[in-house]
């Protein structure tokens, strides 16, 4: 059998060329060109320079050569298959290409899969619901039309969702996302949502057992929406945030409010909740977890495991603060001091903490220093009401039955 083919030659210069319907050899040459194959099974030399070419139908076998090569198979309304590393596209109607040092994709008007490569890869879905995968590179990632999704599960290592859609890869590189409703990452890898932003307006209200990111008040759009899979760490904004591990999420997760009068809500996993500055409202849910209130006057309840809490931090040390300890079940302990300082003591009776459901036997208060009776700390006590100071500085007031039992020999404290 004899194939026929048509040869059409460009110039130095950035030219634009059309093929023919039948089988065409085009050679671009030189320069930045825009190419289109036409009908026919066409072989297409782009030549050096950023070309731009549009297959058309048939099956063709496209050669980019050197700069930034395009192919765009937006002709197309049947989905198709590319993969830049191994070169080869598959179209769901039948049949496929082979193509040779290509970086840049625009898939067709069906749902794709495009996978990317080492290089920086500018990959655009088109229209339908398309599917891409993430890979090393600097890469520009737009879904346009359609349900998109961007796939970072075979990356093998955890990637950082930041804000107005950067995806921080680590030594892979970091990607710009645009119209894209659903990211995914990793299994069992560190994947992070940063809602950190040079806005001073944007927040955030996550979700992570039911898979949903909305950012909101984002200059000149409002309210962004997105589906995340396999994300365990949230970073929140200086904003009002909303920040939920998921009640049937059994991941544990890293939650830092930042600022903000934030609500933190853990997972049913052992989870780490950081507030941050601001007046915080943190409930730990199931698991075994560790809560941090940070600045501001927090209000920080364990519900079940074996929690600690502490209403502040070593920075803050709960100068000027007012902050509310909620026991529940299994062993807590309440922090009112570390091996460096007690909490508390800027403001006389007017900063302490304040803990409820305490549990004789079960719960401890943690205290700085030593059992100093009548040097460093003394307790006081009205009804079911047992108040802790330190040098005549009141550091917290405890709740729970038969606390106006205890003293200071009592195994209910630890000293550190």
């Amino acid at each position: 059998m004899t194939f026929r083919y048509n040869v059409i030659c460009g110039t130095h210069g950035n030219d634009t060329i059309h093929g023919t319907h039948g089988n065409d050899v085009i050679y671009a040459g030189s320069g930045n060109d825009i190419i289109y194959g036409g009908n026919g099974n066409d072989i297409i030399y782009a030549g050096d320079g950023d070309d731009f070419i549009i297959g058309g139908f048939g099956l063709d076998t496209i050669y980019g050569g050197r700069g930034n090569d395009t192919i765009s198979w937006d002709n197309l309304g049947s989905g198709l298959s590319v993969d830049l590393a191994s070169q080869r596209v598959h179209f769901n109607a039948g049949g496929g290409e082979r193509f040779f040092s290509i970086e840049n994709v625009i898939g067709s008007r069906g749902n794709d899969v495009i996978r990317g490569n080492w290089k920086n890869n500018v990959l655009s879905g088109n229209a339908g619901n398309d599917r891409i995968i993430g890979s090393w590179g600097n890469d520009v990632i737009a879904g346009d039309e359609g349900f998109d999704t961007v796939d970072y599960s075979h990356l093998g290592r955890g990637i950082t969702l930041k804000a107005y859609g950067t995806v921080d890869k680590g030594w892979a590189g970091r990607d710009t996302l645009a119209s894209v409703e659903e990211i995914i990452g990793a299994v069992g890898k560190h994947n992070t949502i940063d809602g950190r932003s040079n806005s001073d307006k944007a927040y955030l209200e996550v979700d992570l057992g039911a898979e949903s990111l909305v950012v909101k008040n984002v200059p000149g759009i409002g309210a962004q929406s997105f589906t995340v899979r396999n994300f365990t760490t949230l970073k929140g904004s200086e904003q009002n945030d909303i920040l939920n591990g998921g009640d049937e999420n059994h991941a544990s997760v890293t939650i830092f409010g930042n600022g903000g009068n934030d609500s933190i809500r853990g997972s049913a996993g052992n989870d780490r909740l950081f507030g941050g500055a601001g007046d915080d409202t943190i409930v730990g849910g199931v698991g075994s977890d560790y809560i941090e209130g940070g600045g501001g006057n927090d209000t920080i309840a364990a519900l079940q495991g074996d929690d600690i809490l502490n209403g502040t931090d070593a920075a803050h040390a709960g100068a000027n603060e007012f902050d509310l300890l909620i026991g529940g079940d299994g062993k807590d302990r309440f922090i009112l001091g570390d091996s460096h300082r007690a909490y508390y003591t800027a403001n006389g009776f007017y900063d302490f903490a304040g803990i409820t459901d305490f549990k004789i036997g079960q719960d401890k208060i943690v205290l700085h220093g030593s059992r100093n009776i009548g040097k460093d700390y003394s307790l006081t006590t009205d009804g079911d009401t047992l108040a802790i100071s330190f040098r005549g500085d009141r550091i917290g007031i405890i709740q729970g039955e038969n606390v106006a039992s205890l003293t200071l020999h009592s195994r209910s404290f630890e000293f550190v």
